[in-house]
């Protein structure tokens, strides 16, 4: 098809999904990232140019009127934006390790679970939303993981085996008359 013809289908099919949030897993958080908000544009004409490409061997160039190939989009980035929403992002899902411990709403002891802690990779991720927001489809982007060194059953343990027991006796420091 000719490129008029060409650019008419692709902005068919992906215009409406180019401004949609993207969604993204950042270790165990899930986050949303706007693509205008941050910077990202869909480059036509390099695009069109990089499906208007037809490969030079001769088998593989008749072989490709019975197929079809997909071509990645080109993408033009605004980098002080997409820089501004992948800090904000670090932000959101970075956070220290904390380890489990075994807090008391009044009398009654309650588990804490313990989290590891988790930074984003942030350069990583910046190349992982860029190749592939227009997709569509969730991104899973990179963290590093910080282990904890508590362990849930630890912390169940010591609140079945050590902190319900002390607190089940008899009230003490009550006055009975």
């Amino acid at each position: 098809m000719d490129r008029a013809d060409a650019e008419r289908k692709l902005r068919g099919e992906l215009d409406p999904r180019l401004g949609r949030a993207l969604s993204l897993k950042i270790g165990d958080a899930d986050e949303t990232l706007d693509p205008t908000n941050a910077g990202l544009h869909l480059d036509w004409p390099a695009t069109l140019d990089r499906a208007g490409s037809q490969p030079l061997n001769p088998i593989t160039r008749l072989t490709s009127f019975f197929s079809n190939r997909e071509v990645g989009v080109a993408t033009r980035t605004d980098d002080g934006a997409l820089t501004a929403a992948m800090e904000a992002l670090r932000v959101k899902s970075n956070r220290e390790p904390a380890e489990g411990t075994i807090r008391f709403e009044g009398a009654t002891p309650v588990a804490v679970e313990p989290k590891s802690g988790q930074a984003l990779d942030v350069e990583a991720a910046r190349r992982l939303v860029v190749d592939n927001w227009a997709a569509g489809a969730p991104i899973t982007l990179p963290v590093h993981l910080t282990p904890v060194k508590t362990t849930p059953e630890g912390i169940r343990n010591a609140l079945e085996q050590l902190a319900k027991p002390a607190v089940s006796g008899p009230e003490i420091g009550r006055a009975h008359v």
